[in-house]
């Protein structure tokens, strides 16, 4: 009789009796408070993927353009940026010379990336391109 008065007392702990009210909202809080911080760093290693992502698509389209000028290819739409990088993209064929009938593009860039690209890329007064790893 002893035991079971002592289980019913609010202060006692009672083997198997389980946690109490404010215990489990204190453990949840703690939870909740832990998963918004790693959602927090998790989001910012996301766009650090995307800025890597679009910087090396980047370079893949000026070594493309580059290879593509040495072998007589000429992807530059004079003045428009995006027209000559959609161009690489889709690509051409080299006619003529030790490159004759090599295929000269990157297709396996989407549309979309293209334009994410076109920030680390800019077109030289030359004729040429160049890759830009900093963002404006």
């Amino acid at each position: 009789m002893e035991a079971s008065r002592h289980c019913l007392s609010r202060t006692s702990r009672c083997p198997g009796r389980g946690f109490s009210l404010v215990e489990m909202l204190l453990t949840i809080s703690v939870l909740g408070i832990l998963t918004g911080l790693a959602l927090m760093m998790l989001g910012g290693q996301y766009d650090s993927y995307e800025s890597i992502y679009s910087r090396r698509n980047a370079q893949e389209l000026v070594s493309e353009f580059n290879a593509a000028q040495v072998a007589g290819v000429n992807f530059l739409v004079p003045g428009d940026k995006m027209a000559t990088l959609n161009a690489i993209r889709v690509g051409a064929v080299a006619e003529g010379g030790a490159f004759n009938g090599r295929r000269f593009g990157v297709p396996s860039i989407k549309e979309e990336d293209v334009t994410k690209a076109a920030v680390h890329v800019t077109l030289t007064t030359a004729g040429g391109m160049r890759y830009d790893p900093v963002e404006y």
